[in-house]
């Protein structure tokens, strides 16, 4: 097992990194931890998402991932499935953008 380090977004912008204007998460199921991270950037500086859900590693993380999305006004749009796995799906979420 080999540890590596990990930040919130929300702890890296404005101090460390600029605020993202597109962000692409493709995490193997660790994406609603990743978006819980982010989410007061998310609602300051509404970036554009591409989001692939790994249901395959965590089930029940697509539904989490949406719920989150939904509660800051971000309608998330099902672009992809992946073939060889239905379980990963990939979303476009633009705020304030009903698609």
């Amino acid at each position: 097992i080999r540890r590596v380090e990990s930040r919130k977004l929300d702890d890296l912008v404005g101090t460390e990194a600029p605020a993202p204007q597109f962000i692409k998460m493709d995490i193997e199921g660790a994406e609603v931890v990743a978006l819980e991270g982010a989410r007061r950037s998310l609602a300051r500086h509404r970036p554009i998402l591409y989001l692939s859900v790994h249901e395959n590693h965590l089930p029940g993380v697509e539904r989490r991932c949406l719920e989150l999305l939904a509660a800051l006004d971000y309608p998330a749009t099902l672009v992809l499935i992946n073939e060889g796995d239905p379980r990963i799906k990939n979303y476009l979420a633009v705020p304030g953008l009903e698609m």
